[in-house]
This record gives structure tokens, sequence and C-alpha cells, in this order.
């Protein structure tokens, strides 16, 4: 299960593939099925947020991540999504609220690039 978390944060393709494989050697465990459905829906929306942000952000609504697995690339993703749907002010406030209580080095990063952005950088 944790190796399950340690992917999605740092190898989201090899969280995918770990997902898959224990969901095909075990077809009745739900917790499995729900990690590939995340996995694959997330992936499917982070694809979709490059061209069409409206639609990725529809997509990211039904995306809930694993109780243990941490929600920064659901956030970084939505974040994508926002920005390509023409609502970077939407983007860079979602980051800065979820920064504040659990700062992380990838949420900051996309924090500042869109703050920067926004002219908030002085």
């Amino acid at each position: 299960m944790w190796l399950f978390a340690l992917y999605d944060d740092a190898a989201p393709k090899k969280a995918a593939t770990l997902a898959h494989t224990i969901a095909t050697a075990l077809p009745a465990d739900k917790e499995w099925a729900a990690k590939v459905k995340y996995v694959d829906t997330l992936a499917d929306a982070e694809k979709k947020a490059e061209t069409d942000g409206a639609a990725a952000l529809d997509m990211l609504k039904t995306v809930k991540a694993p109780s243990y697995v941490s929600t920064q690339r659901v956030l970084l993703a939505t974040a994508k999504a926002q920005d390509q749907a023409g609502k970077l002010a939407d983007a860079y406030g979602g980051l800065l609220k979820a920064f504040a209580p659990t700062p992380g080095p990838k949420l900051e990063a996309a924090l500042y690039a869109y703050g920067k952005r926004l002219n908030k950088d002085t």
C-alpha cells in the first residue's frame, strides 16, 4: 500500500502498473480496483488538461485519492486544468489554500509560477 503512495507521488506510471498488476491478481479486492480507477482517471485528466481544461476539470471531479496518498498530484492537475480553462486566479487560489496547511516542493513551485503570472511576486 505504501509503495503505491510513494510511486503515485514520484513515478505515477509505476503506481499505475502496480495497481493494475495487483488488481488483476486479486480481482475481488475492491481497494485495488479503486486504485486502478484513481490512477487511470487522473492520468486521463492530466493528459486532457494539456488541451481542454474544462473537460479535464469535469474528469477531476470524480477523482478521489486513497486516504494515505498525497493529494498534491490531484491539486496540481486541477490547477493545470483551471489554467488551461482560463481560470488562472482559481488555479493560484486553490494551490495557495492547499499549500498553507501542507506545504510541499511541488506545490510551492507551481504556486510561485502561477503567482508570478498574476504579478503576485512583487
